[in-house]
Order: C-alpha cells, then sequence, then structure tokens
C-alpha cells in the first residue's frame, strides 16, 4: 500500500470546530469498484458512519472512503482528467502519483507540511511512503525511498 502525505484542512460546505486529515492511498486488490466500494463503506459504518442521517452532509463524518479513480496494472500514465478537484485532496493524489513514478502531467505545486502520525509503531504522514505487512509477524513496514546519486535507495523500518 502506498500512502501521500497526510494535509489538515478546514471542513468544506459547513461550519466545525474540527479540522480533517486528508491523504491519498494506493492499493492493488482484485475486487472490482462495486466490492470495494462496499468494503469502503462497511469500515465507514464500523467507525459511526451514519449514511441514513438526512443531515449527513453537514456534520462531520469519522471516514469517509472513496475510489478516486483506477488502473490496470499495465498503465503508466494518470490523465489531468481522472484527477478530482477539490483542492483538499488533489495535491496529495498528484504527489502521490509522482512519487510512484507514473506519468502525469500536473505539477505537484507547493504542498503544506505533512501531519504525522503512527500506526503500529510506524510514523507516516509526513511525506508519501509505501507500507507493506509480513506475512509471519503481520508487522506493519514502512518501506522507505529515497533518490540518491547511484539510484533508489530502499529500506524497511518496522
Amino acid at each position: 500500500m502506498d500512502v501521500s502525505r497526510i494535509i489538515e484542512t478546514h471542513p468544506v460546505g459547513f461550519e466545525s470546530d474540527n479540522n480533517f486529515l486528508n491523504l491519498s492511498v494506493r492499493i492493488k486488490t482484485e475486487e472490482n469498484a462495486y466490492q470495494l466500494k462496499e468494503r469502503f463503506n462497511a469500515i465507514e459504518t464500523k467507525l459511526g458512519r451514519d449514511r441514513t442521517d438526512v443531515n449527513k452532509k453537514l456534520k462531520d463524518c469519522i471516514a469517509d472512503l472513496d475510489i478516486l479513480f483506477s488502473l490496470n496494472e499495465q498503465e503508466s500514465v494518470v490523465k489531468e482528467s481522472l484527477l478530482p478537484s477539490e483542492p483538499y485532496i488533489r495535491p496529495t493524489l498528484v504527489e502521490l502519483t509522482h512519487f510512484l513514478g507514473f506519468e502525469c502531467n500536473v505539477p505537484t505545486g507547493l504542498l503544506q507540511d505533512g501531519v504525522g502520525i503512527t500506526v503500529d509503531n510506524v510514523l507516516i504522514g509526513r511525506k508519501p511512503v509505501t507500507l507493506s505487512k509480513e506475512k509471519e509477524t503481520k508487522q506493519i513496514i514502512l518501506i522507505v525511498k529515497s533518490d540518491t546519486q547511484s539510484g533508489d535507495d530502499y529500506s524497511a523500518h518496522p
């Protein structure tokens, strides 16, 4: 799984005392879009989202998981028309496509500092990262990718 930096934004379309944390994630799955969205909806419900609330668009929600677009394994180009226009998610998605090496003719632009959060003792959110889970221990591993003079340098951190 590849995760963008996490940015903190103000709510859009309603007033709230809470800010939101926005990020983009790339996952590889055998599920089709419908199956994946059903899984996302189940996660949102488990976290307390009430889809029957008529005022849901005017309230904070714990999680809002969306499929922004999908690519086949062979595709290497992300067209600008696929990218959402919302300023609270577009920058992280553009940055993530560049991080993953996709061809994307949209500049990353200036991004605010990422918000760091810890998941299973692994700090994420300050910049794009790749996460993996060890099969035997189920421990989440952070795979750090950095450009060096000699090429890409990968290292794993528990």
